[in-house]
């Protein structure tokens, strides 16, 4: 995703992108909403937090899931998957650290 910088989790469930604003360095702006639960991991079956633009959401976002392990207190592992359980196997891995 373009000038992608993170994403933010909300207490109720739902997380929104990140995003740095075009022509202006300094500003962000948020995108794409999104909804978290923690479910069975796509690659290992344990759990996971599982987040995912629904059905309803923009091609190709909707068939993209991120599913998150917390590494330490300000660190998740993420790993996105493209289409389905298939794409296990083209999955890719990155890290989110907390910005307070």
């Amino acid at each position: 995703m373009r000038r992608w910088h993170g994403k933010r989790f909300a207490g109720d469930g739902t997380a929104i992108n990140v995003l740095r604003s075009p022509g202006d360095e300094g500003s962000l702006v948020e995108r794409l909403p999104m909804t978290v639960a923690t479910e069975p991991s796509w690659l290992d079956g344990r759990p996971a937090i599982a987040v995912s633009y629904g059905s309803g959401g923009p091609i190709p976002w909707r068939w993209v899931r991120d599913e998150f392990r917390v590494l330490d207190e300000s660190t998740l592992l993420g790993l996105t998957f493209v289409g389905g359980r298939w794409s296990r196997i083209a999955a890719a891995p990155f890290l989110l650290i907390r910005e307070d």
